[in-house]
């Protein structure tokens, strides 16, 4: 036990022992030319002050329907589901159901 103690001891000092070395600092000047050439490439990757791209950027011309997409008409969907449940309503067996069930469905 003594030996495991002294031995964890002498790693422990010899980790601690070495620094990091010290970073030397560089005595050349900043160019200024390359500088700007530098921010001068980070903006033009940007899309800062140009003007904005079309939506529809696909060639195909403008949109013709809303981003959300053209509506639905639902009418004889509803008119369907309704005739089915009035149907239920009167007389409540399977076949009037499954037609019920096939409006809802369809």
């Amino acid at each position: 036990m003594k030996y495991l103690l002294l031995a964890v001891a002498a790693v422990s000092l010899a980790g601690c022992n070495r620094a990091a070395a010290p970073v030397a600092n560089s005595p050349k000047p900043i160019n200024v030319a390359q500088q700007t050439n530098e921010a001068q490439s980070v903006l033009a990757h940007s899309s800062e002050g140009q003007p904005p791209k079309p939506m529809n950027s696909n060639g195909a011309g403008p949109a013709k329907s809303s981003p959300t997409g053209d509506p639905i008409d639902t009418s004889k969907f509803d008119h369907a589901i309704e005739l089915a449940e009035k149907g239920i309503k009167a007389k409540s067996d399977e076949p009037t159901k499954k037609l019920l069930a096939e409006a809802y469905f369809e």
